[in-house]
């Protein structure tokens, strides 16, 4: 299994609670949060992680190395920003699997990647997006889906209740081939919105927690998490 990170977000709204570094980099009780990420991940099969880099990448290369406990880590470098699809894109030539899992580093969610792997597999999807439903919130686009296929992604707005993207995918390696020319772009705004209707998408519900780090709040919110986590 191979592991592709997004880790080049610069963490402008936790300026306040960080140093100048990756947001990926954010200490959580003793560890960066992606450290605390790999000792998640070391818990698969996972061979190779593969690190999309770009906002002070060195602190990233410096710390880890090329060596994670038994899992490689390899860099995806942007020397301009990508954006989020272009950063996939990018990363996904240093692996040699069909199916790789995607995921945003400012994201907890311990999603079975195991279960989400075999669905999509078995459902021969060109995506498979881990959705968690929330209610009362406002911070994050709604996932519409019918059976084993997602129909639409709404824009963020408030709604009472509804199914959110946690940010962790599987992509077959060939997911942009004759799609996506350009260098960089948003998986959001230039994949998924464009392709949900002609590509298999679909669905995986996670039913567990779920925190994106972004936001002073939340980034506090993590630390207590991983408190119970290690007891």
């Amino acid at each position: 299994m191979d592991v592709i990170i997004l880790t080049g977000g610069k963490g402008t709204r936790l300026r306040s609670k960080i140093k100048d570094i990756p947001k990926t980099m954010a200490d959580v009780n003793g560890k960066p949060f992606l450290e605390r990420t790999l000792e998640w991940l070391s818990g698969f099969n996972v061979n190779n992680v593969i690190l999309a880099v770009g906002y002070k990448k060195e602190y990233i290369k410096e710390y880890f190395g090329n060596k994670y406990k038994k899992m490689n880590i390899i860099y995806s470098e942007e020397n301009e920003p990508l954006g989020t699809g272009g950063a996939i894109k990018k990363a996904l030539i240093q692996s040699n699997e069909k199916n790789i899992i995607v995921m945003n580093g400012d994201v907890f969610a311990r999603v079975d990647l195991n279960k989400m792997l075999e669905q999509h597999i078995r459902l021969n999807s060109v995506m498979t997006i881990a959705i968690k439903e929330m209610i009362k919130f406002d911070r994050f686009g709604v996932v519409k889906f019918n059976g084993d296929k997602i129909t639409s992604f709404e824009e963020k707005k408030y709604v009472e209740k509804g199914f959110m993207n946690t940010g962790m995918y599987v992509v077959k390696k060939y997911i942009f081939e004759n799609k996506i020319i350009q260098d960089s772009f948003s998986i959001e705004n230039d994949y998924l919105n464009k392709y949900v209707a002609i590509d298999k998408i679909s669905p995986f519900i996670y039913e567990g927690q779920f925190v994106d780090i972004g936001i002073p709040e939340d980034y506090k919110k993590i630390k207590e998490i991983i408190k119970k986590y290690e007891k």
